[in-house]
């Protein structure tokens, strides 16, 4: 990724990632190192716009992407905090009867860790 945005092309298919700018420090796996909290976001064209939060665990040398949550689809995120070695994020996601354009209802979600995907 080049400042914040990278696309990946195949033919005429394509899938963009980008950073949005939201990040946070906190010890996520309780080693005593400070590792990151970071929002990712991926399209393929169109209204798709697919958010995670990506856990980045330092291992002493430099940071890992080590596990993502999916956040949502166009879900707009307002801030993130850590307490306690978790990850708060307050964001607007699609209630019921949300069209896909904006999502209206706020919600504070927590999410932890609890180890690697890989």
């Amino acid at each position: 990724m080049a400042n914040g945005q990278n696309v990946a092309w195949n033919f005429r298919l394509h899938v963009s990632m980008y950073y949005e700018g939201h990040y946070i420090y906190g010890d996520f796996n309780h080693d005593g190192l400070k590792d990151a909290a970071v929002i990712i976001g991926e399209s393929q064209g169109g209204s798709d716009n697919e958010i995670s939060l990506a856990f980045l665990i330092y291992e002493g040398i430099q940071f890992v992407h080590k596990k993502s949550m999916y956040l949502g689809n166009s879900v707009i995120v307002n801030s993130l905090k850590e307490r306690n070695g978790k990850v708060i994020v307050d964001l607007f996601v699609h209630k019921k009867d949300d069209c896909n354009a904006r999502p209206t209802r706020r919600v504070q979600n927590i999410y932890e860790y609890a180890g690697s995907d890989t």
